[in-house]
This record gives C-alpha cells, sequence and structure tokens, in this order.
C-alpha cells in the first residue's frame, strides 16, 4: 500500500520537478494530490512507527522507531504548513511517502534476516550444551526437581528456570 501511495505521489510531483510552476492551471490539483497521498501514507505507513515509538517510551526506553517517528511527523507538520502557506520551499510530501515506504522496506528487510539467523541458530546450535541452573531469590519455579548449581542441557531448559550463560557464547531456546 505504501509503495503504491509513494509511487503516485511521486508521479504527481513529477511536474514541479521537470519545470511546472505553482501558479499553473493543473499545480494546486497536483498538490492537493500529492497531500492526500502523504496523509494516506502516514495513516498506513507511518502508524507503525507511531505505535512502536509509543509503546517504547511507555516502557521507559528509547527505541529506533522514535527518530523515525519524530522525523515522519516534523516532516508532515512543515509540509503541511507549507502547502497551507503556498510555500514551495516547505513541499516535501512525496519525500514523506519514498522515506516511510523505505523505512518500512528496511524494516522488513531487517525482521527476515534476524529470523533466517535465529532459524540457523537453532540448526547450527550443538546438541550437547549445558547450562548451570541458579535459584532465583524467593521463587523456585520449575527448578523444583533441579538444585542451584546443577547442570542442566539447553534442550531440557523450560519456562521459569534460571540460569547462567557463559560469557561470549550464545543459547538458542
Amino acid at each position: 500500500m505504501c509503495a503504491f501511495l509513494a509511487m503516485n505521489a511521486m508521479g504527481f510531483t513529477l511536474p514541479f520537478y521537470l519545470g511546472m510552476e505553482l501558479h499553473d492551471q493543473l499545480a494546486p490539483l497536483l498538490q492537493f494530490a500529492v497531500m492526500v497521498l502523504s496523509s494516506f501514507s502516514v495513516l498506513v505507513g507511518g502508524t507503525f512507527f507511531f505505535r512502536r515509538a509509543w509503546a517504547a517510551l511507555r516502557m521507559g526506553t528509547l527505541h529506533i522507531d522514535l527518530p523515525i517517528a519524530i522525523g515522519i511527523i516534523m516532516a508532515y507538520i512543515g509540509s503541511f504548513f507549507g502547502w497551507l502557506t503556498k510555500d514551495p520551499n516547505l513541499f516535501y510530501f512525496d519525500f514523506i511517502t519514498i522515506f516511510i515506504l523505505l523505512m518500512l522496506v528496511g524494516r522488513w528487510l531487517q525482521e527476515r534476516i534476524t529470523e533466517q539467523n535465529v532459524r540457523q541458530g537453532y540448526e547450527t546450535s550443538p546438541a550437547e550444551q549445558f547450562v548451570e541452573l541458579f535459584e532465583k531469590s524467593g521463587t523456585q519455579g520449575d527448578q523444583e526437581a533441579q538444585a542451584a548449581g546443577d547442570r542442566v542441557n539447553v534442550r531440557d531448559i523450560k519456562a521459569g528456570m534460571y540460569y547462567h550463560i557463559p560469557a561470549a557464547s550464545w543459547i538458542p531456546v
């Protein structure tokens, strides 16, 4: 959807890049169309970043989606102001739609590569890898059968167990 919106916004902006003047007869209509397409792009694609940034802020952490969300909002507000005041120096709706598209494609690629790496980690994980259990103060959970200091195979780790991971190692569970 965002690719459709971005390509159409670029198509409607192209006449301005090729020399169309703001006082030409079709200029206001094309600018309005680009503004509408950009608004839909912000609503459809931008909300992905807005929700994740807001969730991170509510948890008291900073996330890479925060500057992306702020950038989208600020660029949209600036472009909307430029559209209202007919200032062509502030009219960047086409940039906003392309930016959102590229950020979504980048996030999709990142998640695909991460999933692939996790799958590969599970497949190449050593069969006999052990970790040392420890007891978290005040709770025992599923550890009742295991005492602190016991070693357990990583394939036998269950929810609620607490264990030490040796430095510079990874354990897919």
